[in-house]
């Protein structure tokens, strides 16, 4: 079965962009090679992965008003066989629209209909945006994970995430809930790292192989990779 991997949250900041290009490379290391689709107009950072294959799909008019004619191309891409999986990076402020296109088109069920499941990911802080990430959460579990599978991750980079208020608003869709995916902080130097190989909009595989690196960076990048891959690996296989 083919797979729909969405990345959505109401919030913008918050790391959305992040998992998409992780989780994209993921999925490259166990040899799928993924179709990923930018649709924030706002916040070009996925398409200036040269690394990654990616497609920019706007689903906002330049008047910021919902464009159907986008949103039917985003899904005829789905629809269709030629792409094992698709991961979409679903920008702030086409949150609300892409949520009412999937419910009004009845969309998910469509792709499972013709062999292609859903995953929504949604990206959970702590710290001053952990109130409104949470309520995001919220929004996916109750009206979008019918026929998908919902997967959380836990961004850490904010503050400690308020588990159990997760996990009370996902109760509902609990049998088709996986994660969470937790997004470790970590010392300042691993960061820094971390932080100059996404300033360059480099993958993993890019900066570990790149001169600009130093041996004990990416040996730093190595173990970030190989623990983030295994958070990943161990998430998904509940699903």
């Amino acid at each position: 079965m083919s797979e729909f991997h969405c990345v959505i949250q109401a919030k913008g900041g918050i790391g959305k962009s992040l998992v998409a290009s992780w989780f994209a490379q993921y999925l490259r290391s166990r040899t799928d090679d993924p179709l990923c689709v930018e649709c924030d107009a706002s916040n070009k950072t996925l398409s200036r992965y040269s690394g990654l294959r990616v497609q920019r799909i706007d689903l906002l008019d330049e008047d910021r008003r919902i464009n159907r004619r986008r949103f039917d191309e985003l899904l005829e891409i789905l629809l269709e066989d030629e792409e094992k999986a698709v991961v979409v990076d679903n920008g702030q402020g086409s949150f609300e629209p892409l949520a009412q296109y999937l419910l009004e088109m009845d969309a998910v069920r469509q792709l499972k209909a013709a062999g292609r499941q859903t995953f929504l990911h949604c990206v959970v802080t702590g710290g001053q945006h952990g109130p409104s990430t949470l309520a995001g959460l919220a929004t996916v579990a109750k009206f979008l994970v019918e026929d998908s599978t919902l997967v959380v991750w836990q961004n850490e980079h904010f503050g400690s995430v308020d588990v159990e208020r997760a996990r009370e608003l996902t109760q509902t869709c609990s049998d088709r809930l996986i994660g969470p995916v937790v997004m470790v902080r970590r010392g300042h130097t691993f960061q820094e790292d971390v932080q100059e190989m996404l300033s360059r909009f480099m993958t993993f595989d890019e900066a570990i192989a790149s001169d600009h690196f130093r041996t004990p960076a990416k040996s730093r990048l190595s173990i970030v990779r190989t623990d983030l891959f295994t958070e990943i690996e161990h998430a998904l296989d509940g699903a």
